[in-house]
């Protein structure tokens, strides 16, 4: 499983039964969302599979200077997201909009289920090596977890959302 935001208690205790009965799920998840992002829950949830045994890896973006000056904009340093969202058993695929979150229930979302001949399933593990890669494993001690730059996170404490007004706690209405 691929994502970049994720708090479904439901594909949680999926991928726990799936590790109970002898398989060996991977989760690949954004670094930078799991450990400084909006969805509350999300490291809590990681931290859950890695503790029954679900191995859980936390992808680390790309920078984003190449794309910028290759685009011709100005570059701010920082890294790109994990942004992808699937999931492969066997050879099935699911791809496409989804997040793996019980917000995204109410968003517009389309996903893509494909059963893939060989060659298929050979490209998707190839894409998943680079991830692998890019991406190191969830470390138990969270007080100890190193942030997206490499600075120590103490506490999990998402960011304000983008739907809020600084100082509030409410939606912000567009006019």
């Amino acid at each position: 499983l691929t994502g970049c935001w994720y708090d479904i208690e439901e594909l949680n205790e999926a991928l726990i039964q799936c590790q109970s009965s002898g398989h060996q799920p991977i989760v690949y998840i954004c670094k930078k969302q799991t450990m400084t992002g909006t969805c509350k829950e999300q490291l809590t949830k990681m931290l859950t599979l890695k503790a029954q045994g679900v191995r859980v890896r936390l992808v680390i973006g790309e920078p984003l200077g190449p794309a910028c000056m290759e685009a011709g904009r100005p570059n701010f340093g920082g890294r790109g997201i994990q942004h992808a969202k699937t999931l492969m058993v066997g050879r099935y695929f699911l791809g496409g909009s989804m997040n793996w979150t019980v917000s995204s229930r109410s968003n517009h979302e389309l996903g893509v289920l494909l059963k893939l001949n060989a060659e298929g399933v050979r490209s998707v593990w190839e894409w998943l090596d680079v991830l692998d890669a890019h991406s190191e494993d969830l470390q138990e001690d969270r007080g100890e977890e190193l942030g997206v730059d490499g600075t120590s996170v103490r506490t999990f404490q998402p960011i304000r959302g983008r739907n809020t007004r600084p100082g509030s706690k409410k939606p912000v209405v567009a006019a």
